[in-house]
């Protein structure tokens, strides 16, 4: 897998918002987008308009052995809407889960329809 470089595609981000703004509020005059451009790729701290931008790195998620089919036959997922999400061909039932979409209905397990327990 590549590796990504965070601060060149932040760079990179903030360079394509700045010539967007420029476009779109129609800056043609070159001296006045030198001005306009200076004052939004300035830092923070210098009044720039465009703000560091955040990136955050994801990993891969991990498969389980769980699926819908399963998780309804433990009561942990409603029946009726399994079987309606695969007769619909949205989501086969036997189709296999990521962990963290097979832990998130077993936190909802005992909790009413108003959220409380």
């Amino acid at each position: 897998m590549a590796r990504v470089d965070a601060l060149k595609v932040g760079n990179d981000v903030r360079r394509r918002l700045v010539n967007l703004a420029l476009s779109q509020n129609y800056v043609r005059q070159p001296t006045l987008a030198d001005i306009v451009r200076d004052i939004c790729e300035g830092s923070g701290d210098k009044g720039g308009l465009v703000s560091d931008l955040w990136v955050e790195g994801a990993f891969p998620a991990e498969e389980s052995a769980e699926t819908l089919k399963i998780l309804s036959s433990k009561g942990v997922f409603p029946a009726d809407l399994c079987n309606l999400l695969d007769q619909k061909d949205k989501f086969p039932k036997d189709r296999k889960l990521y962990t963290h979409q097979a832990e998130a209905p077993q936190g909802f397990r005992g909790r009413t329809r108003e959220g409380s327990s």
